[in-house]
């Protein structure tokens, strides 16, 4: 285990010994083994009696399913049968529990039936244990449920006319919360957010029940930490890698001088390249270097991928985005493990546990940068890294990233800070403006949060007003056939890997390129059961609002996905294959 997560432990520990809770910031760089400390945080919650369960909170289901798949379930391999082993060894290669891991799991008697998921989807294995209502010891979900589940809005419950919020609630209140990812809180740079008035609200209500709290990230804003600070006060630690061994009320700074060592023995050189100098960076070096290709976009993406596998063959490169079924991204996280070449768009960027050696990245998101960067060289206590480069593609990069790189030129991106003639990428992160708070969704939380009872009426009518999106915007299930005769007859598996989920906004772009065919209702419980509600004038009429104003048209459809979940049936819009490229995504 590392020195700085180590020390962080010992604090944790320590502090809740003197004073009962605390919110801790383990603020260390990329690839420092933050997302597997979640069992050694628990640890000392079980062993001091603190909670009894702790809630790993990441931002994204791919990372859910990615940690509860290869970490929490390769942890009982040996135990498992033959089918999950595959599925674990296709999904996963060589990144499943490690020693220590399986060792600290051991420690506190976990079994396989005490670990659990929550998040939208299903894990397809007969072994995993999704649990909405959080009733396991170590449960990792995505931050929808978690927030969802905190503020009252039962997520088994979200569409039905009964909201039984107060178990899933309390189990928040006696659980560990590890914030895992934490800048997700602060990704939308000067905006109001959602997801950061969510995170407020949740770090008064967790403070006042003396809920203990981790945040973990290598990419915080300092202003937002310091904001952190006036807020909690002397129930705050931050715990930080440095230079040297420094420590106040508040701050302590670690010195991890073997790791400082490995990333700065690499030689870390940087560029600003033109979008004509990818593809020869890619021709050059693809045959003996593994590299990440990092788009703001996702038609970058697939425009570079077309490229890329113009002159290498298909097997290996690998694309991932946010446009692709299920069933195609499954596909492409396989290929990833001996794929020389990943294109991708911010899905990537946190969760994947793949190391390359060169990164070629857009920039006009610097936290998404540092996230990339993080990528390169990532495995150094097992592969020591000689050389490390970044390219910066100019044509899609912010002025601040580019004056960043030209004023500094040696940049390490796995120190925060300026060492051995290195800059740290700190510098470039405080350029970043943390979000600021949603004030309408603020003064409906308070509807939720204040009252001694809260109705389910009244529960209705706030979910309503956010288009059923407490979080985000709102999404919708989208099926992708070549047929819509073809939707009545394909097996449930076959549904589940040909769909994806989508904002109301994509889906209105969808419409008005003429790739909607229909909207359906459909049960899967015993036997696949489709209604093409289209064929009422009021849904078609839906759709079709929903292609003029997605915005305008949340609250309606939320009421459709509300009275076809009373019937206990889904809502999906089919999307014809002609508007899909296969192994790419949606053509958008």
């Amino acid at each position: 285990m590392r020195r700085v997560i180590e020390e962080a432990i010992g604090i944790f520990k320590e502090t809740l010994q003197q004073r009962g809770m605390l919110v801790l910031v383990l603020n260390a760089p990329t690839g420092y083994g933050k997302t597997v400390a979640g069992p050694a945080f628990y640890k000392v919650c079980y062993e001091e009696g603190v909670c009894n369960r702790i809630l790993h909170v990441l931002p994204l289901r791919s990372i859910v399913r990615d940690f509860y798949l290869c970490k929490l379930l390769g942890n009982f391999i040996d135990s498992l049968d033959q089918q999950t082993v595959k599925l674990i060894a296709e999904s996963c290669g060589d990144s499943i529990a490690s020693h220590e891991f399986a060792e600290i799991v051991k420690s506190v008697k976990l079994s396989i039936s005490d670990v659990a998921y929550q998040m939208g989807e299903e894990i397809e294995c007969d072994v995993a244990r999704k649990r909405p209502l959080f009733d396991a010891r170590y449960v990792v979900t995505t931050a929808d449920s978690f927030f969802y589940n905190l503020f009252r809005i039962p997520v088994t419950e979200i569409f039905s006319p009964r909201k039984h919020y107060a178990i899933p609630r309390l189990r928040v209140y006696t659980s560990t919360t590890y914030f895992d990812e934490a800048h997700m809180i602060v990704e939308e740079e000067g905006e109001e957010s959602k997801m950061y008035t969510l995170f407020l609200h949740a770090l008064d209500i967790l403070r006042a029940m003396k809920a203990p709290m981790i945040l973990a990230s290598a990419t915080l804003p300092t202003k937002f930490i310091e904001e952190l600070s006036q807020r909690v006060g002397e129930d705050l630690r931050i715990v930080m890698l440095g230079t040297g061994r420094e420590r106040s009320n508040i701050k302590i700074s670690v010195e991890d001088k073997e790791f400082i060592k490995e990333v700065v023995n690499i030689n870390w050189n940087t560029e600003v390249i033109s979008e004509n100098e990818v593809i020869n960076i890619i021709r050059n070096h693809a045959s003996s270097h593994k590299i990440f290709i990092g788009c703001d976009t996702v038609k970058k993406a697939v425009e570079r991928f077309r490229k890329v596998v113009s002159i290498l063959d298909s097997d290996r490169v690998a694309i991932l985005n946010g446009l692709m079924t299920r069933g195609d991204r499954a596909h492409n996280l396989m290929k990833l493990r001996k794929a020389q070449v990943l294109v991708s768009t911010s899905v990537a960027e946190a969760g994947i546990d793949v190391s390359f050696d060169i990164l070629i990245s857009d920039a006009t998101r610097m936290p998404s940068l540092i996230q990339r960067a993080g990528r390169v060289c990532r495995h150094i206590d097992a592969h020591p890294c000689e050389k490390a480069e970044v390219y910066i593609v100019k044509e899609f990069a912010s002025k601040d990233v580019l004056s960043f790189i030209d004023k500094y030129k040696k940049v390490c991106w796995r120190l925060p800070f300026d060492h051995d003639g290195y800059v740290g990428y700190q510098r470039l992160i405080d350029m970043w403006s943390p979000p600021k708070v949603d004030k309408e969704l603020n003064t409906m939380l308070r509807h939720l949060i204040y009252p001694l009872y809260v109705s389910a009426e009244l529960i209705d009518r706030v979910l309503s007003s956010v288009g059923g999106a407490l979080t985000r915007t709102t999404l919708a299930e989208v099926i992708v056939v070549d047929d819509i005769s073809n939707v009545e007859s394909m097996p449930a598996e076959e549904l589940y890997k040909n769909g994806l989920t989508l904002d109301l906004e994509r889906i209105a772009r969808l419409y008005k390129e003429k790739c909607v065919d229909t909207i359906v209702a459909y049960s899967i419980d015993e036997e696949t059961v489709f209604e093409d509600i289209s064929r009422d004038s009021k849904y078609r009429h839906l759709v079709e609002r929903i292609g003029r104003d997605p915005e305008a048209s949340a609250i309606h459809y939320f009421r459709l996905v509300k009275a076809f979940a009373e019937k206990g049936m889904h809502i999906a819009f089919v999307v014809n294959s002609k508007c899909y490229s296969p192994g790419e995504g949606l053509k958008l």
